[in-house]
């Protein structure tokens, strides 16, 4: 399955990184990748990026701070977010999709499909 279009991943653990863009690479997207949401916020200067998935609890700068930066940059991002802290759950609701860690392939890419199908 080809899909035609970009999903960044930002997440600070080098292991969720790694399962996560081989499951994304493996599926057909294309997929950009970030240790830090600064790096993720250059790459979004530089890159043509559809979605936006990362993690929240992120040091220096957490995930919905990226995810406001990001949207102010390109309103139209879609937005998804990977925790393993139920507590920052809530924070994150108004801006996109949540998924608790640890986190299903399918479910993955099921949500990924429907976030570039809907208008």
């Amino acid at each position: 399955m080809t899909l035609a279009f970009t999903v960044l991943f930002v997440d600070d653990d080098p292991q969720i990184r790694e399962i996560v863009v081989d499951v994304l690479s493996l599926k057909g997207f294309r997929v950009l990748v970030a240790e830090t949401a600064f790096e993720g916020l250059r790459v979004l200067t530089q890159e043509h990026v559809d979605v936006l998935f990362c993690d929240i609890v992120m040091p220096e700068m957490s995930g919905i701070e990226l995810a406001e930066k990001a949207r102010r940059l390109r309103p139209t991002l879609k937005i998804m977010f990977a925790t393993g802290y139920a507590n920052r759950a809530h924070e994150a609701a108004h801006l996109g999709k949540l998924f608790f860690k640890p986190m299903r392939p399918q479910q993955i890419e099921a949500e990924l499909c429907d976030l570039m199908s809907a208008p």
